[in-house]
């Protein structure tokens, strides 16, 4: 069934933002991603695959749940050339946390599989002059 998918980004702020200098299996630990379309990789972030629809909308969000705020930065498309990315640039920013875009509507995309980043800011509530950046790996797969 064709339909918008929604994906969100848990993180445990508090605990990663206190990692000095976070190797990307620890920011994965304190992470942890859903969708509303049965995407599901148990606890392992970079096995993580939401299964998005020709020509309809992909919106990501950040949530978490201690005294810290998390916010999506950007998306970036880790494919296989320009002519097989999902949407119109590789580089999809964020506005006010949330990025949302459209995957085109090519044939020639349907289930291929697109690994992507998913970059992320955590600050304290409040001092987000102290934001630290963070990247993820999951993956995507067109259908129609």
């Amino acid at each position: 069934m064709r339909k918008k998918v929604n994906i969100t980004l848990t993180v445990q702020a508090k605990k990663l933002f206190k990692i000095k200098h976070p190797l990307v299996s620890k920011v994965e630990m304190f992470s942890k991603l859903s969708d509303d379309n049965g995407g599901d990789s148990g606890s392992d972030v970079k096995l993580f695959k939401s299964q998005v629809y020709l020509n309809e909308n992909v919106r990501w969000r950040a949530v978490c749940d201690d005294d810290h705020e998390v916010a999506i930065d950007s998306i970036i498309q880790n494919g296989q050339g320009s002519d097989k990315i999902f949407f119109p640039t590789i580089a999809v920013p964020g506005k006010r946390g949330i990025v949302l875009a459209r995957v085109k509507n090519r044939k020639d995309l349907e289930k291929l599989i697109q690994p992507y980043s998913i970059n992320f800011f955590v600050w304290p509530k409040g001092k987000e002059d102290l934001k630290k950046a963070y990247t993820i790996d999951p993956k995507l797969q067109a259908n129609s």
